[in-house]
């Protein structure tokens, strides 16, 4: 089954650029209610963007090598500052945290590791982390997601030693960081809170002080992974849960309704968030992929939505899924809303011609908002009814999303100039 998925996802993500078909003539446009439009530098960002109320911050490529960090106000789509330019690029989402009654917004500089803290008011550099002091131990941070839980800063660490890779959660401690000295790299201490035996890809979520985490059975091939529920008001493991289902390779696949835990990768489950109870594991076989069609979402996932009752994603199959897999065509779909209770699929949709999709579905109104490879495509949230496709739409298979106060809001890529404008519409 692993080695099937693997075949699935490697095929997918090599073809995913491929041009749309031209045969589906007869969906109906879908004419956007634009609110406003803002011009920016953004153009196929892999670092996810931070909402925070009616803002929205996130990472612009000024010129190869270079990046800023932007604030929006996503009430009139206006610049509110833009920070100044800093050398290296950016792959992981920002984060937030607050600091002697000031608010900072983080973003790690993946070319030397470093962290910013950029003045949420103003936009300006106040503060510079570096993890480490050296090289031997500036690799056991390298590319790994930072989160903040009651106001402190964790980050994930790999540490590789034969025959596995070894992930943990460490803790830097933040405490004497001098905002005086903004140009400084400052060390900040850390330790390990929680450490295994396998590595952690999947982004964390957290909620009320607690950080859930996953981890990841590829690089070791141990036959399980680890689900963790960390907390952050107690320092100490809340609950752990051993599973033979998940393969933990997701990213933003994670998601909370309640008190139950919901997590959809490629395989399916739900915890309750107290007890650690799992409630619910599937984990597809080959049988199940060859007569009906797959309820898995998207390793490299941008989000879930959930509404009513009902979960939205997308997923890995693409065009060629069906060639490179003997997936029957007709079994094959990327577009996916699952029922919350039952854990069935509700509709799914494959559009023609498709690539593998990472981008978020969001709901609003009744009406399912997907960016995909041919443009915007408008369904009936209920049904999967497809209302019709906003062609000029030039979106992404891993397009980032918003939504604020009834707006869908969206980055609309220009190849040519190698930027987008943020697009915002009402339903």
């Amino acid at each position: 089954m692993k080695r099937l998925c693997i075949i699935l996802i490697i095929f997918s993500l090599i073809f995913m650029a491929c041009p749309v078909s031209t045969d589906e003539n007869n969906i109906k446009d879908y004419e956007k209610n634009i609110a406003w439009e803002l011009k920016t530098e953004t153009y196929y960002s892999f670092s996810r963007h931070l909402q925070k109320d009616k803002y929205m911050y996130f990472v612009e490529v000024s010129e190869k090598n270079k990046f800023f960090v932007s604030k929006v106000n996503l009430e009139n789509g206006k610049y509110v500052w833009k920070s100044e330019e800093f050398s290296g690029y950016v792959e992981r989402r920002l984060a937030y945290i607050e600091k002697d009654g000031n608010g900072y917004i983080l973003v790690e500089n993946k070319e030397n590791v470093n962290l910013y803290f950029i003045d949420e008011e103003g936009g300006t550099l106040r503060a510079i982390l570096t993890y480490c002091i050296n090289e031997e131990d500036n690799k056991y941070f390298k590319a790994n997601e930072i989160v903040v839980s009651n106001n402190r800063l964790f980050k994930f660490i790999t540490k590789k030693e034969e025959p596995f890779s070894h992930g943990g959660l460490a803790e830097i401690n933040i405490e004497n960081l001098d905002f005086s000295i903004p140009r400084n790299p400052q060390y900040c201490e850390s330790k390990i809170v929680w450490g295994g035996s396998q590595t952690i890809d999947t982004n964390p979520f957290e909620k009320d002080g607690i950080i859930y985490l996953i981890t990841c059975d590829w690089n070791s091939q141990q036959g399980y992974t680890e689900v963790i529920a960390y907390d952050t008001n107690t320092d100490s493991v809340k609950w752990e849960y051993t599973s033979n289902v998940l393969d933990g390779n997701g990213r933003f696949n994670m998601y909370i309704v309640d008190n139950l835990l919901y997590i959809i990768e490629e395989q399916i489950a739900c915890f309750n968030i107290e007890s650690g109870e799992c409630i619910y594991e599937y984990k597809e076989t080959e049988e199940d992929l060859a007569t009906k069609i797959s309820k898995g979402g998207s390793i490299w996932s941008q989000g879930l939505w959930y509404d009513d009752g009902k979960f939205y994603y997308t997923s890995n199959a693409s065009w060629a899924t069906s060639s490179m897999t003997n997936i029957p065509e007709e079994l094959v779909r990327n577009v996916l809303c699952l029922d919350a209770k039952t854990f069935e699929l509700v509709w799914s949709d494959f559009p023609e011609g498709c690539g593998s999709l990472f981008t978020r579905p969001v709901v609003i109104d009744g009406k399912c908002f997907v960016l995909v490879n041919d443009g915007l495509r408008v369904y009936n949230s209920k049904t999967g009814e497809l209302i019709g496709r906003a062609s000029e739409v030039n979106g992404s298979a891993h397009a980032l999303n918003a939504e604020y106060n009834g707006m869908f809001i969206y980055f609309d890529i220009d190849d040519s100039q190698k930027t987008s404008t943020l697009t915002a519409i009402r339903p």
